[in-house]
């Protein structure tokens, strides 16, 4: 629906979430496996997770391939053989690692050794496999630089005829013009280090990751992972509570990948933790031990055997996607440098506290009132339920704006506003006020009575009827 609306006739976001899927489907295969590895006794066994790597490898080109049309032309691969060898690739793009490890593993038959960045620790199945094997996780923000170096040594030693020890030296995703740029930045912020960097035209400086992929990609795992927990409870209710650490974790694996404004990352990543986790521990508290939602409850009862898959598209890869788009200020936001926090970034902290507030107090109110059995059937108008009908949803509306405008400040994270507008639509019209009173009028009695004289969504005095 987004492509359409974009006009993107080509379908890039359904490419790109069909990639993820499959990839989602590798990473867990890719797990289990190696679980398997260790529970048979073979967590040492080199060989074993090599042929694991080879299979992994092959998998993603193959849905590269299938997903987005890529195609890869590997010219005179015997020069790599036999072995030992040093290589010095070149990371001009995101697939550059995948590539590399491809034809020097599936097509050449070596056992390629990486200096891979820490950050990529965060895919489960690269950190588990990537650590049996003779691999070096850089840490690019260590103080000790004599032992990430003793680190990279490390992998050219030993090498066998069929071993090759594979470095980035440029950096990731390296071109001239992104070079120049990120030069330009580290002279406003570092001089001297510009100054020191500048003559080493083969290296590319510190600079931004790709925080949209990799959030794409966080967020993949966790929906997988959490579908396939939903089957083992049945129990589809989990998503509800997940939805809140979603977003905390965009916003940690975006702070530990981007290279933006410090003050403005940690304003963002914070404000969102705080947000998700109050969320989910509410919602954990509210639905725990109370079986699965009404909502999944008739979704399984009309699907039948079909719910499972049906569970896996219009639950998880739905809630998934929307969570990556709404997320959007919480990313763009800290991937530039831009100017420090001013007016707008405080006006999106004041948004932020009155949604926190409505979200927290209305909750409270709403579970007091239910807590009371003589309120049994009886509608809440109490509080700030006798301004809005739903001060939680308002106050969710407020907080995502807030961090949209918090966001705006940082060049490109204007886009970000995207994410608030979304979610405001999606707690307006879609799943949050429509959906919930079309129940609430059937089984609350007097609710067409409150309706008529309290606001929907912004808090205002109630009319007099």
């Amino acid at each position: 629906m987004v492509d359409l609306v974009w006009r993107k006739w080509r379908l890039p976001i359904v490419r790109l979430i069909a990639f993820l899927l499959c990839w989602a489907w590798l990473e867990t295969a890719g797990v289990i496996a190696s679980i398997a590895f260790w529970a048979a006794g073979q967590k040492r066994n080199v060989s074993l997770h090599y042929t694991l790597q080879r299979w992994w490898a092959g998998g993603l080109i193959l849905a590269l391939r299938a997903t987005v049309g890529l195609r890869i032309e590997v010219k005179n691969p015997e020069v790599l053989v036999p072995g030992p060898l040093v290589v010095l690739s070149r990371h001009a793009s995101l697939a550059d690692s995948l590539v590399s490890a491809w034809a020097m593993g599936n097509i050449a038959g070596l056992h390629p050794r990486y200096v891979l960045k820490r950050e990529l620790m965060l895919d489960p199945c690269l950190d588990i496999v990537g650590h049996r094997l003779p691999n070096y996780f850089l840490n690019r923000t260590s103080n000790n630089v004599q032992e990430e170096l003793a680190g990279v040594a490390a992998l050219s030693k030993d090498l066998g005829h069929s071993d090759v020890s594979v470095i980035f030296p440029e950096g990731t995703r390296a071109n001239a013009a992104k070079r120049q740029r990120l030069l330009e930045k580290l002279t406003e912020r570092n001089p001297e280090r510009a100054q020191l960097l500048a003559p080493l035209t083969m290296l590319l400086p510190p600079g931004s990751a790709d925080v949209l992929l990799a959030s794409a990609m966080a967020i993949a795992i966790l929906m997988f992972a959490m579908w396939l927990f939903s089957l083992a409870i049945k129990n589809a209710s989990i998503v509800d509570i997940v939805w809140g650490l979603g977003f905390v974790l965009v916003a940690w694996v975006t702070h530990s990948v981007a290279d933006g404004n410090d003050a403005r990352g940690w304003l963002l990543t914070l404000l969102t933790t705080a947000w998700g986790l109050r969320l989910a521990t509410y919602l954990s508290w509210r639905n725990i031990g109370h079986g699965e939602d009404y909502r999944y409850k008739a979704m399984r009862k009309h699907h039948g055997a079909k719910f499972p898959l049906v569970s896996l598209f219009t639950v998880f890869i739905l809630q998934g996607v929307l969570m990556w788009l709404v997320s959007l200020p919480v990313q763009l936001g800290q991937v530039s440098q831009g100017p420090d926090i001013g007016v707008l970034g405080i006006v999106g902290i004041a948004f932020f506290a009155i949604g926190l507030f409505f979200e927290t107090v209305g909750d409270i109110q709403l579970a007091q009132f239910k807590a009371n059995t003589a309120n049994a059937g009886k509608v809440m108008q109490t509080g700030l339920w006798k301004y809005t009908r739903h001060p939680n949803y308002f106050g969710d509306a407020c907080v995502w704006w807030g961090l949209a405008l918090i966001a705006a400040e940082a060049e490109i994270g204007v886009v970000g506003i995207v994410g608030a507008v979304v979610m405001s639509i999606l707690l307006r019209k879609v799943s949050g006020v429509t959906l919930l009173e079309k129940s609430l009028k059937k089984r609350k009695e007097g609710y067409n009575e409150y309706v008529a004289r309290t606001s929907a969504f912004i808090p205002r005095p109630p009319k007099k009827i």
